[in-house]
């Protein structure tokens, strides 16, 4: 990915950044980020806008992934404008890697924390 479109979707307040960089925010490790992908969080309505004011074409294989936020997802379980998505979203990214340090890390300790909420549960 270009780093100017990088930087431009780093700040623009409707885009919350997910992946590698969402990982490293809520300082965990996982490494090798999505295939050189960056992926990021637009609610719905902002989608067709931010399009076409990258000029984006769609490309399945392309740069950078955008995951559209509907618009029935809860205000409470939407991260908050221009912030990183939450840990788990960012891992649940770093499943799809390419990479295998990055899937592999991030599919422990989505498993590890599953586990640890099991174990709350039944004590």
């Amino acid at each position: 990915m270009h780093s100017a479109v990088a930087n431009r979707l780093g700040e623009d307040k409707r885009v919350r950044v997910g992946a590698e960089p969402a990982a490293a925010a809520a300082q965990i490790g996982v490494g090798g980020g999505v295939g050189g992908r960056g992926a990021y969080y637009v609610d719905q309505p902002d989608v067709a806008g931010l399009v076409d004011e990258l000029h984006a074409k769609d490309d399945p294989f392309g740069p950078v992934l955008l995951i559209m936020l509907p618009n029935n997802v809860p205000q409470d379980f939407r991260p908050r404008s221009g912030q990183p998505v939450r840990p788990a979203a960012a891992l649940v990214d770093l499943l799809g890697s390419p990479d295998s340090r990055s899937h592999e890390q991030a599919h422990r300790l989505l498993s590890d924390a599953a586990h640890r909420a099991a174990t709350l549960e039944l004590k």
